[in-house]
């Protein structure tokens, strides 16, 4: 989880704001998924 977070904080500094989009849409149906 957090070496994941670390990759989310990476693209944001490279603006690699595609991926950050894909990234997060990645996380929130993870989340949904365990709940």
């Amino acid at each position: 989880m957090i070496k994941l977070f670390q990759i989310f904080v990476y693209c944001i500094l490279k603006k690699d704001f595609f991926y950050v989009i894909i990234f997060t849409r990645e996380m929130r149906s993870e989340i949904s998924e365990e709940i």
